[in-house]
């Protein structure tokens, strides 16, 4: 039976057997692996929200700092500053990080470094929480007031409904991408 330091906030799958979950007003990170029940805490210096993995890293949200970059022992790689505040979930891929900011509704994408590469608000997508990235870099994002799933051009100049507001779906917090089934 697996214990839980608190109530997750985010997870992120890093292979078939292990995942890392950040947690609510908590400054820790825990890496889980199901084969062995063997849980790994990292502890960081402020509240952990949005989590990725890629590439043997994880990214992630840490409340007055930015954006965090570990390895899987817990060492910094390097700080993406930002302005925390309302920044909620965040996605990578290879090269681009992503992000969301709630109140702003707007999403952010960003080249490794922390550059800027562009910034995306459409009214139709309110309180963007979930994020993630497809093969071809297109962004798909639920709005948890608007009730939808939208997806992103990966230039960031256009979106479209996927999925709106229908029965027993009700202010959607995530998304998930599998990348082994497409």
């Amino acid at each position: 039976m697996l214990s839980y330091s608190g109530t997750p906030f985010h997870l992120t799958l890093i292979d078939g057997n292990r995942f890392a979950v950040t947690y609510a007003f908590n400054d820790k990170i825990e890496i889980i692996n199901l084969s062995t029940t063997h849980v790994q805490t990292i502890t960081l210096e402020k509240y952990c929200h949005g989590i990725s993995y890629t590439d043997g890293k994880l990214y992630v949200m840490e409340s007055t700092i930015g954006i965090v970059v570990l390895d899987l022992t817990g060492k910094i790689l390097k700080t993406v500053p930002l302005d925390t505040e309302h920044l909620c979930n965040i996605a990578t891929s290879r090269d681009r990080i992503y992000y969301t900011n709630e109140h702003k509704n707007t999403i952010h994408r960003l080249s490794l470094t922390g550059q800027v590469i562009w910034e995306y608000h459409n009214k139709s997508i309110i309180q963007p929480l979930g994020i993630t990235v497809s093969d071809n870099q297109d962004v798909l994002v639920v709005g948890s007031t608007s009730n939808n799933l939208s997806i992103i051009t990966q230039n960031g100049n256009k979106s479209r409904i996927l999925l709106d507001k229908f029965a027993n779906w009700i202010t959607p917090r995530t998304v998930y991408y599998n990348r082994d089934r497409k």
